[in-house]
C-alpha cells in the first residue's frame, strides 16, 4: 500500500466505494462501442471516418468511441477533471488500453484540444493531453502538444446547453 493510499484513500468515483476510482462493480456498468460514429451525423461509420458527405475542411477526420459517456464512466471523468484527481486517469486509461477497437485507424499524430492558460492554471493539468500521452505510448503515435493555441477565454463546455455548446465551439 503507498502511503498517498493511507492519505488520500480512493473511493469509487460512481458509488463511493473505498479502494478504487472505479469499483468492480461499477466497471460492469460500462458499455463499450464496438462501431465508430460519424462526428457531425452521429451514425456509425465504418473506420471511425466522417462520412464524405458530412466532412468539411475545419471539421473532424474521424471520431473513436470508446465507453458511453454515462454513469459510470461520466462519474469518473469528471473526479479527473474537476476533482483534481490526476491519477484516477489510471482508471481510465485501462478502459482504453483494454478496449481500443480493431477498427481504428493509425494516426500520424495525436493532438489534444489546449486549455485556456488561465483554465490550465486553475486545473494543473489539462485531461486531453493526459489522454493523448497515454494513447500516444499505447499505440506508438506522437502526440503535437504545441499544434494549437486556445487564445480566447470561452465558457466551459459542461455548464451550456447543447446548442450553447455548438455555439461556445464556434
Amino acid at each position: 500500500m503507498l502511503i498517498d493510499d493511507l492519505l488520500f484513500p480512493k473511493r469509487c468515483s460512481s458509488c463511493d466505494t473505498w479502494g478504487e476510482y472505479l469499483c468492480d462493480s461499477c466497471k460492469q456498468e460500462l458499455r463499450y462501442f464496438d462501431f465508430s460514429l460519424c462526428p457531425v451525423c452521429d451514425r456509425p461509420t465504418n473506420d471511425g471516418k466522417t462520412h464524405d458527405v458530412c466532412r468539411s475542411s475545419l471539421g473532424l477526420d474521424g471520431f473513436i468511441p470508446i465507453v458511453q459517456y454515462r454513469e459510470p464512466a461520466s462519474d469518473l471523468m469528471k473526479k479527473i477533471k474537476y476533482a483534481r484527481v490526476r491519477d484516477a486517469a489510471q482508471e481510465a486509461y485501462s478502459m482504453f488500453s483494454l478496449h481500443w477497437p480493431d477498427f481504428a485507424p493509425s494516426f500520424d499524430a495525436l493532438i489534444p484540444i489546449p486549455m485556456h492558460p488561465k483554465k490550465l492554471r486553475t486545473r494543473g493539468f489539462n485531461q486531453a493531453e493526459l489522454f493523448a500521452q497515454h494513447l500516444g505510448k499505447l499505440n506508438r503515435t506522437p502526440v503535437l502538444t504545441d499544434a494549437l493555441v486556445k487564445i480566447r477565454e470561452t465558457a466551459s463546455q459542461a455548464s451550456l446547453q447543447l446548442d450553447g455548446r455548438k455555439q461556445n465551439l464556434q
